[in-house]
């Protein structure tokens, strides 16, 4: 309902515009579906739906495989979502609240290209498998 305000870039820490060049991610709604989304918000984005977790800090590392070949995954409660940015970043965020026209998430972004660690200080990674 507000495309200007339904994309996220992790790097500026900033809410943008769905169809911004600098998006990462953007929440939306399928009609077809009755189902909403989060969609990858440039080419040579991926992103995988890790599943549910207690907390963000249950990810630990971003996983090689079972990334969206769609380029979306529906946007769940309480999942943890893995992110590949178009820029070479790697991300995470966990939805906390899903309502009609917003979502409600925890983020980390990793400010080392193409590094897929997800956690601070970690001597004991957890690598992930995907799914």
């Amino acid at each position: 309902l507000y495309p200007d305000f339904g994309g996220w870039k992790f790097s500026a820490y900033s809410i943008v515009a769905f169809d911004s060049p600098t998006c990462d991610f953007y929440f939306g709604y399928d009609d077809y579906d009755r189902t909403y989304y989060f969609y990858v918000g440039n080419p040579g984005g991926l992103i995988q739906d890790f599943g549910y977790t207690s907390s963000l800090d249950e990810i630990t590392w971003a996983p090689q495989s079972g990334w969206s070949t769609a380029g979306r995954v529906e946007a769940i409660p309480g999942h943890t979502y893995i992110m590949h940015t178009w820029d070479n970043h790697y991300a995470k965020f966990r939805v906390t609240a899903l309502g009609s026209v917003s979502v409600v998430f925890d983020w980390a972004y990793q400010i080392a290209p193409g590094n897929p660690e997800l956690i601070v200080n970690n001597s004991t990674p957890t690598q992930g498998q995907g799914g």
